[in-house]
């Protein structure tokens, strides 16, 4: 069983809460282009197995819409703190 340090965790918030908002703002928008970038990707590739008519669309359809979740809940984020 894994043992959680809280005196780690205490450490890793303190950080985040001292951090300024807008280089919070840049990080998370930054994850959101990388997980635009994901989702443009599975996209295409979604796209050419249902021109192909192969039943690996399915998955690739969920992985699209994963990537298209995390995708909008990182520009949420990048926008909460650019305007906190």
């Amino acid at each position: 069983m894994m043992k959680i340090n809280l005196g780690k965790f205490a450490t890793n918030s303190t950080k985040v809460r001292n951090t300024p908002s807008k280089t919070l703002s840049r990080a998370h928008y930054i994850n959101f282009l990388k997980e635009e970038d994901k989702f443009m990707k599975a996209s295409e590739k979604l796209s050419k197995r249902i021109d192909e008519w192969s039943l690996k669309a399915i998955p690739n359809f969920f992985t699209s819409i994963k990537h298209f979740t995390i995708m909008g809940s990182e520009k949420l984020k990048s926008f909460y703190y650019l305007h906190k």
